[in-house]
């Protein structure tokens, strides 16, 4: 028996970690490959590979990303080999699936299927998996015992090429602690734990390969305070991984778990995601969440004072959460400037229990994938297009680390702290430029929309700040303002920087917080990323800074 195991990623850096599982769990006797492709690739290439193949079964995995292409795949293999098996999995069709079975599919595997899908597609065993419409199986959780013995899937001969160009997806344990309505993985609420002489194997089996980072799949990090000790003590020996990223609920984290995260070995390497979804309490309630708010907002300071990377969620649409209490759920978050802060629109997932409430309190949303929520009883559609712009405007500024001076400036001279007017007028911003704009029409937009509002030198200054950030070259000059032949003789002079680097690599400009105080963004022959310094002539004194 021949087996293809595939799949569509949204893109080249991601990888599927469930189809590797697979791989390894197969059975001796069967000829087993898989095969990788991204959203948007052409169909009828890969129709061809697998006649040429001569496959007789194909395993697609599939999500809310990939429904259109693993539909147009389907179909496609009925017209041109019928004979071929299809087999489905993941968890876009383990819920509410029978419109799949209008197409021309074998079964769907519901859970995790490394034993699973094998018995199946050897033995015929449906015990676990779905064969017809209006049936019911029940849902396979995989003994962590078993998934140990097998061969790692983590450094297979097809990824070791690509280890420093993809993300390592590695799971510590699987299952949630909580039952949030709105996520399937409340769906799965007994966590169980990979051992830490196995994590180590995996890590170990990869030491020698320079890899860009680790994405835990844990729904829950901190989930164990032990053994997310141990957990770190185990990461620091892995210098070969530039960082890691892992998702936690921060206003459990106490104070040894707060020391280790901005311990220094560990604060420049890995990034947190924190799903903090509403500052309102109702709202948190109505989908079986629990948040100490102030508790939370003390922890999250303290991580970014220490220069922690910190990704934070919010989602609109939740219910009792109107555009007023939305706005200060935002506010609360953005005055916190967190490194990225992603707005995400409810999404109705099959097998919810959010979806079955949505739908009694008569929702709107879309009913293909990602089942985004256009209106709820609390908000209209008009004001969550309000709030998809905003998202708009944040996802294109901060989130890309462009104009964080420049919306603390706007914020508190401009709109007196109401961070969601700033992302909306940004987003608006965003939406009149077109997608392969420049950094320079961006800024001179920004400048045109806000000089008639604002003192012009401080606004120049501010986002010069911004718009000299992260350059490799540097950039074409934003404003024709003073001359700073003076002070470039100055520096020069103070021994602070060479002739060369002052004339050549740098641009200056004064900080609109001081007038006594310069800014210099210094760039290098390299074109690597720029260095940018505070310096004050008078004291003769430099500093360097981090964005």
């Amino acid at each position: 028996m021949h087996v293809l195991l595939t799949t569509f990623n949204s893109s080249f850096i991601h990888k599927n970690l469930a189809l590797r599982w697979l791989y390894v769990a197969a059975p001796p006797t069967v000829s087993v490959d898989f095969k990788e492709y991204i959203v948007g690739d052409d169909i009828e290439p890969i129709v061809q590979m697998i006649i040429k193949e001569g496959y007789d079964v194909v395993g697609m995995s599939t999500y809310i990303w990939n429904v259109n292409e693993t539909k147009a795949l389907i179909n496609a293999l009925s017209v041109s080999a019928p004979h071929i098996k299809i087999v489905l999995g993941g968890p876009e069709v383990t819920y509410e699936n029978d419109d799949w079975f209008s197409l021309p599919i074998s079964g769907i595997v519901l859970g995790e299927g490394e034993r699973v899908f094998w018995d199946f597609v050897i033995h015929q065993d449906d015990t676990y998996v779905k064969i017809a419409a209006h049936t019911f199986k029940p849902i396979r959780k995989e003994e962590i015992a078993y998934l140990e013995q097998l061969s790692s899937p983590y450094a297979l001969d097809v990824d070791v090429n690509n280890m420093d160009r993809q993300y390592l997806y590695v799971e510590a344990s699987r299952g949630c602690p909580f039952r949030c309505t709105y996520c399937l993985s409340s769906l799965d609420n007994h966590v169980r734990f990979f051992s830490l002489d196995y994590l180590e194997k995996v890590f170990e089996s990869v030491k020698t390969f320079d890899i860009k980072q680790v994405k835990f799949l844990d729904r829950t990090f901190n989930a164990h305070k032990q053994r997310t000790i141990a957990l770190y003590e185990m990461l620091d020996h892995y210098q070969n991984v530039e960082s890691f990223q892992v998702e936690i609920v921060a206003d459990r984290l106490d104070e040894t778990l707060i020391n280790l995260i901005i311990d220094d070995r560990f604060k420049d390497r890995i990034r947190y995601e924190i799903g903090i979804q509403s500052y309102n309490q109702k709202t948190l309630e109505s989908v079986d969440r629990s948040q100490d708010n102030d508790r939370l907002n003390k922890v999250i300071n303290i991580l970014l004072e220490h220069k922690v990377v910190l990704h934070t969620d919010l989602i609109a649409g939740l219910p009792y959460e109107d555009l007023d209490s939305f706005k200060a759920s935002f506010n609360a978050l953005a005055a916190l400037y967190p490194t990225e802060l992603q707005l995400g629109i409810l999404k109705l997932l099959r097998g919810t229990k959010m979806k079955s409430l949505a739908l009694q309190l008569e929702y709107t949303y879309n009913k293909e994938a990602p089942y985004e929520v256009h209106g709820s009883p609390w908000l209209s559609e008009a004001e969550m297009d309000e709030i998809m712009c905003v998202a708009e405007g944040v996802s294109r500024s901060i989130n890309r680390n462009i104009l964080r001076y420049t919306i603390k400036y706007l914020a508190e001279y401009v709109y007196d702290y109401n961070y969601f007017d700033v992302y909306y007028d940004f987003g608006k911003i965003f939406k009149i430029l077109n997608l392969k704009y420049q950094r320079y029409d961006l800024f001179k937009e920004i400048y045109t929309e806000y000089k008639n509002r604002v003192d012009k030198q401080h606004l120049q200054s501010v986002l010069l700040s911004d718009y000299l950030n992260n350059q490799k070259q540097k950039p074409k000059e934003l404003f024709t303002g003073e001359n700073m032949k003076d002070k470039k003789r100055e520096l020069v002079e103070s021994k602070l920087f060479t002739q060369e680097e002052v004339y050549r690599y740098s641009s200056l400009y004064y900080d609109y917080r001081s007038d006594d105080t310069l800014i210099m963004s210094l760039y290098n022959s390299e074109q690597k990323s720029n260095s940018v310094y505070s310096i004050n002539l008078k004291e003769n004194v430099c500093k360097k800074i981090s964005y």
